[in-house]
Formats: structure tokens, sequence, C-alpha cells
């Protein structure tokens, strides 16, 4: 069977893993609490202590995220210890956030902790497992990608994919060379990393040449929503390839209406909105129509969210007035209406909601019990507003 899971990245995932915020602290599988509890001992290895100090210095930004796949696909293992390929650092330190001195040190304690923890013994004691991952992956996302409409856009030839088990939630991606590889868990957007490899090249160029998609990109940095994204010309690289993300989704037979929503909000309300404008310059290097009475300004900007909850334990309508109190209460609520009938609470939102946990808390001390929820999300749309469900 196929192995996508790769030992240099699931080896520095693990020692990032000890590092606050660095994207790699899930444990969320039976897999992730097993590495956890196993290596835990290592939490103050050396190589870990050297890994915060670089993350602490290079803030805002950080060494996480993307800079993991980046340092880890530099490397190949020779003689039991992993080097950096053809001892060439360039396509490392043209980022800003690695020097060659950094680089060659945390190597050193890499191998280090890649002995100290007997990393190596563990990660063949897995290979079944992982095989069987990187079956389940397949299945779900891998067999999926249309590479030929990839194709269309560029080589693909260029495009690697490597399987974590250590990841749940969020892709990531590196340029090495002349590749590109995409690092992501079972159910990822693979699409929208395989988009960076040609996306990116023209968004910089965008960014360099248009000023008035710098402005956007400048200005969308400037509300500070994700706190991973910090410059214009990362939004730009963003922008596009969300932009092409879109195209793809929606050549595929997603709805345009609920892309455009979730892109416009990706991470934090209003996090892209300059979505459709960029969208509308990708439509035209592409020659493509815009969708019918398309507002580029207005695509994906929700005007109303409303939330159905399924109610267990109302039984008259004392009971339906007490929850409806209750809810009304909440942070962000507008109008609640309660149906005895249908045993469903209708919520309208003025804000996008993290968790259920405190609609659940204020119905269960209403002495009612809340046992589904439903969420509603009314966009601009093309002539009127439409909604859809989360």
């Amino acid at each position: 069977m196929k192995n996508m899971v790769d030992e240099r990245f699931e080896l520095c995932s693990l020692a990032w893993r000890y590092v606050p915020n660095s994207g790699y602290n899930e444990k969320r599988t039976e897999y992730q609490h097993e590495i956890e509890e196993k290596f835990k001992a290592y939490a103050n290895h050396p190589a870990v202590e050297y890994l915060k100090w670089l993350d602490e210095t290079n803030q805002p930004e950080g060494v996480n995220t993307d800079a993991v796949p980046k340092f880890a696909l530099n490397l190949e293992k020779k003689d039991g210890d992993f080097v950096f390929i053809n001892d060439d650092l360039s396509t490392l330190t043209d980022d800003h956030r690695w020097t060659d001195e950094r680089a060659r040190k945390l190597l050193k304690l890499l191998n280090d902790f890649y002995k100290d923890t007997n990393y190596a013994e563990f990660y063949n004691s897995k290979i079944s497992f992982f095989e069987q991952e990187t079956q389940r992956f397949i299945e779900a996302s891998y067999s999926k990608i249309d590479f030929e409409w990839l194709a269309k856009h560029t080589d693909i030839s260029t495009l690697k994919c490597i399987h974590s088990p250590s990841l749940s939630n969020g892709n990531t991606g590196a340029f090495i060379g002349h590749y590109f590889y995409s690092v992501v868990p079972i159910n990822a957007s693979l699409n929208h990393e395989y988009c960076h490899r040609f996306a990116n090249p023209l968004a910089l160029k965008w960014y360099q040449e248009n000023d008035e998609f710098k402005k956007m990109c400048d200005d969308t940095a400037a509300l500070k929503k994700i706190s991973w994204y910090l410059e214009g010309f990362t939004y730009a690289c963003e922008y596009v390839t969300r932009a092409y993300d879109i195209l793809y989704n929606y050549q595929h037979g997603e709805d345009i209406i609920k892309l455009f929503f979730m892109e416009r909000n990706s991470a934090a309300e209003n996090s892209f909105p300059y979505i459709g404008e960029i969208y509308k310059m990708v439509l035209e290097l592409e020659n493509l129509p815009p969708p019918d009475n398309f507002n580029a300004s207005k695509a994906g900007l929700w005007s109303k969210l409303v939330t159905s909850i399924a109610i267990k334990g109302m039984k008259c309508e004392i009971c339906t007035q007490t929850v409806k109190t209750a809810l009304e209460k909440l942070d962000g609520v507008v109008n609640v209406e309660v149906n005895l009938a249908t045993g469903y609470a209708d919520v309208t939102l003025n804000e996008m909601i993290a968790s259920a946990e405190p609609f659940q808390k204020a119905i269960a001390n209403a002495g009612c019990e809340a046992v589904g929820f439903d969420i509603y999300v009314y966009v601009h749309g093309k002539e009127q507003e439409e909604f859809f469900k989360l």
C-alpha cells in the first residue's frame, strides 16, 4: 500500500507541537493524543526550546505554520541523520524568518531530538497505520482533485502532496525549488493549496504592478483580522488563490453565493472584504463572464444570520416565553421567535457565532434541552438575498 505520510514532516511537526500556538498543537484524534502522551517528556528538549526562541524572536509573524514544511522538506536522510538536500539552503533562506546559521543550528538539535525520542522506531512501527490513513485520504480528498483543470494553469508534475495525521484542521504548503508541496489532513481543501502554485506568482506580479490591487491587499492587512496573515503581499497571494479556488469549485457545481460567503468570512468575519473584486480580475484574465447580476463589492456579504434550534422539553407557553427571554439576553441576538408546536426557536443574530455552547446553557437554564442546531445565512445574491444552510 501507498504511504503519503512523510517522516521529515512528522518529526518536525512533533517538535513544533510543544511550541505554543504553532498550529501543530491539536489533540483531536486518537493518533494525536497518542503522540502527545508518548513524547510529552521531550516538551522541553533543547530543539523545542530553540524553536520557542525562534518563534518569539520573529513576532508577530512567528516561525510556525508554513515554516514547518519549508524546513522539513528541505531535508533528506543520510546514514541515519537528516541533512539539507545538496547542502543547499537557498530555498529556505529566501524566507526572511530563516538564516543559514539558525537553520543549521536547528538541524543539529533536531537530529538530537530524533535520536533522543527514538522517533525512527516509532515512525516505522506506524507504517501500517500510515498506509491505512493514506488510503482514507486518497478516497476522501486526493482522488477527487481535477488535475485536468489544474493542468490548464500549471505544470501538474510540479505538484506534490503529503498527508499528515498530525494535522486535523487546516492545510499548509511550501515551494521547494521547482515543486510545490501541499501538506494536508484527511478532509483537506487540497485544490486551495494547489491553486497557490500558479496564483502566488500572479498575485506578486499584480501587487507590484497594479496600484488598486495593492491597495486592496494592504487595506485588508491593516484590518488585522487574521493573525497569521500580516503583510499586504501575503494577502495578495491568499486573495488570488481564493479567487481561483472559488472558480474551481463553481465550475465543479458548487453554489457561487455560498462560496463567496465562505471565502469572504474565512477565519474571521469579513476577513477578505475584496474577494469579489479580485474574483472579477481573475475572470477578466481568464476571459470568463461574471455570474448573472454579479456585484463584486457585495459578493459574500451577509445581512442576516439565523440559527434554528430544536428544543426538547417545552410543554406550554410559559416554557416558550422562558426560553425566549433567556436567549434574548445573549450577546449578538437581535430577535427570538419560539414555536411551541414545532419545538424550534429561530434566533436572528448580528454577528457570527463561534460556538453553540452559550445557547445550550441558556436553554438549559430555562429548564429545557437544545438537541439540534441549523444555521442559515442570508447573503447578497444575484437578484435578491438568498439563504443557505451552513
